[in-house]
């Protein structure tokens, strides 16, 4: 993800720099990363007022950086939760390779009396009914940073017709819900057991993050320990295994939903802390 002396021109307004050849002294991207690789970057627009840093994925085939904006500032005001990538202006602008500043931060979420943020180690398969059209969400929290490409839940019902979806959202360094990382497709619940997504590696910078499950209709799910996942110290990097983390929130949600709804604003909401839905990510 790193890689020192690593710059280059680009050109771009979107989700895609199109690199255009190194800076005097410097290594181009194609040299310091593999195709699919994570970059840290850091981008001064061609106008010289908008200042960017991201972790995008580089793309060998076109040579170019996919953009995942985390951290912007436009010539007036910083944002450092953006729920989409800053619009740049036309001509060359100049990215390097360098550390973007959530992933030199720990935790700045507002802990509240309510929320538990406490890590599960086994206990009783119970499961629990969650509600139709009713999103669930549950905050965790990312010391340093790690890439996920699972989520998982564990579904005690068996039904064709519900539509369950689950994803990953920020949450900016203001503690408000920040952007959609990770959303699934329907999940089919036509048998029980656990339901795991895969998706191409996400990196998540060091901060703090919200995952949720959604269903169209009530049911149950697992809600206690699940000991073959093999439990760990909260936001600990466990290659080839699962965490799942405790406490949550509600969002209700009109029926009729086709894509999963970001949750709300969970400074102004209630909490509990025994009906949440296991959900889990692998990281690697």
């Amino acid at each position: 993800m790193f890689a020192n002396f690593t710059e280059e021109t680009c050109t771009g307004t979107g989700d895609t720099l199109a690199l255009a050849g190194i800076t005097t002294g410097n290594i181009p991207f194609s040299e310091s990363f593999a195709n699919g690789d994570l970059v840290a970057y850091v981008l001064e627009d061609s106008a010289g007022t908008i200042k960017v840093a991201g972790i995008g994925t580089y793309v060998s085939a076109t040579d170019d950086i996919t953009r995942n904006d985390t951290w912007n500032w436009n010539g007036t005001a910083i944002d450092s939760n953006p729920s989409s990538n800053i619009t740049l202006s036309g001509g060359t602008h100049t990215v390097r390779c360098d550390v973007v500043a959530r992933e030199s931060k720990g935790s700045h979420l507002p802990i509240r009396s309510g929320y538990n943020f406490q890590n599960q180690r086994g206990g009783a398969n119970s499961p629990t009914g969650i509600s139709g059209d009713v999103l669930y969400s549950v905050i965790f929290t990312f010391p340093n940073g790690m890439s996920i490409d699972a989520i998982t839940f564990v579904s005690r019902t068996a039904t064709a017709t519900a539509k369950v979806r689950m994803s990953v959202h920020s949450i900016g360094l203001d503690g408000t819900v920040g952007k959609l990382i990770v959303e699934t497709g329907d999940i089919d619940i036509s048998t029980t057991g656990s339901k795991t997504e895969t998706f191409s590696a996400k990196y998540l910078p060091a901060g703090d993050y919200i995952t949720s499950l959604i269903s169209s209709e009530d049911i149950n799910t697992l809600t206690s320990g699940y000991r073959s996942y093999g439990p760990s110290t909260l936001g600990a990097h466990v290659r080839d295994s699962y965490c799942g983390w405790y406490g949550y929130f509600e969002t209700d949600v009109t029926p009729g939903w086709t894509s999963i709804p970001a949750p709300a604003d969970f400074n102004t909401l209630g909490s509990a802390n025994n009906k949440a839905p296991y959900i889990f990510l692998r990281a690697v």
